[in-house]
């Protein structure tokens, strides 16, 4: 009982005080009550083949672990990836890059492998760069996690985040269950309090608790809504790229910060969930899945949803005899868009020649609109 009063009491103590800012900045560590304690390193020790697939195995883990991937010449890596995944204890999963786990990625690179231990239960981490982040300084990186804590019945989660450390986990809102943190840039006009404020430097953290299997954002509770009120949140100004440090702007946390003038944060309402992806890259892709550097003048024809339909929009323009259209993938918004260029031109007389011939015969396919040239 003597315990139980005392794990109150510290709680109570730590959300209903201030934290100390060092250097006018916080860290993820100080709004831990403990840090995650790291147990090993999984590290690739060989691969073997079976027919067209390949197996990389991993030893030094807590349970058995390997990844495979599929080869062939067919498989592009943006628009048709090829089948990958990992298999933990004989179980297999894919991978994602999202809460939601609503959009498998295809393995690329695993910059940090590692299982931890806390609250008693054990989890391991794939922590690897987005496969559409390989260009201008793309911050992005993919947390897989799996809760290992019983082999026989793997338990998957996934988020994305620009921050890289076992800080992302940990009991944030001090109830006993773990928690991750997901930071993103870019927060939307709501946010900013004033023109000085740089919305591509600032960040915007939230929190979920990870719960059999369904990450939940941890907000306000309100009676009678099981989704609970607004979000907790952070958005702040970076001490650095790597998140060292950070000075808050608004928020609405577990515990209450000092501005800059060492006064008294004062909660904000927070507006809508956001998370966004660093800048797109500029490459273009063919209907083949070969990627194609995007040059000055480019005609934009159409969205898309999915690639599929993006894919078919192209086939239909190749059987009117227009066969120069290439697909490019906006992630500007928190839906990836595929988007339908045609011409891709060193000089705007060619294009202004397709152009002209595009209008001209519009009726054979009756779909070309929002013409546009401006890229």
């Amino acid at each position: 009982m003597k315990q139980l009063f005392f794990l109150f009491s510290y709680c109570f103590f730590i959300t209903a005080s201030s934290l100390v800012a060092q250097d006018n900045s916080y860290t993820l560590e100080q709004l831990l009550q403990s840090k995650v304690s790291i147990t090993a390193h999984p590290a690739g020790t060989g691969v073997t083949y079976v027919k067209d697939t390949v197996f990389t195995l991993y030893q030094g883990g807590s349970v058995e672990l390997k990844t495979y991937t599929l080869e062939g010449e067919q498989w592009d890596d943006i628009l048709n990836p090829a089948p990958s995944g990992l298999v933990l204890n004989g179980q297999y999963f894919s991978f994602y890059c999202d809460v939601e786990r609503s959009l498998k990625k295809p393995l690329r690179f695993h910059e940090i492998i590692y299982e931890f231990s806390y609250l008693n239960h054990k989890y391991l981490v794939f922590t690897n760069i987005r496969e559409d982040c390989l260009t201008k300084g793309c911050r992005f990186r993919c947390y897989n996690v799996f809760d290992i804590t019983n082999p026989k019945a793997i338990i998957p989660y996934s988020f994305e985040s620009i921050f890289e450390g076992s800080e992302s986990f940990g009991d944030y809102n001090y109830d006993g269950k773990i928690d991750v943190v997901r930071i993103g840039t870019k927060a939307p006009e709501s946010y900013i309090e004033n023109e000085k404020d740089d919305k591509k430097a600032n960040i915007l953290i939230t929190a979920y608790t990870l719960d059999n299997g369904k990450p939940l954002q941890i907000r306000h509770p309100r009676e009678g809504n099981s989704k609970g009120g607004a979000p907790r949140y952070i958005y702040a100004k970076p001490k650095d790229e790597n998140i060292s440090g950070f000075t808050p702007i608004q928020a609405d946390w577990f515990v209450s910060f000092k501005d800059e003038k060492s006064e008294e944060l004062k909660a904000k309402t927070y507006y809508p969930d956001y998370i966004s992806f660093d800048p797109k890259n500029d490459f273009l892709y063919d209907t083949a899945g070969y990627r194609v550097d995007k040059k000055s003048w480019v005609i934009h024809l159409e969205d898309f949803d999915e690639k599929e339909g993006a894919k078919s929009f192209c086939d239909d323009l190749a059987e009117a005899g227009f066969g120069e259209a290439y697909i490019q993938i906006d992630q500007y918004n928190r839906m990836i868009v595929f988007q339908i260029l045609y011409g891709n031109y060193e000089n705007k007389e060619q294009l202004e020649k397709i152009k002209n011939r595009l209008i001209k015969e519009q009726a054979i396919y009756g779909e070309v609109k929002n013409l546009r040239t401006d890229f």
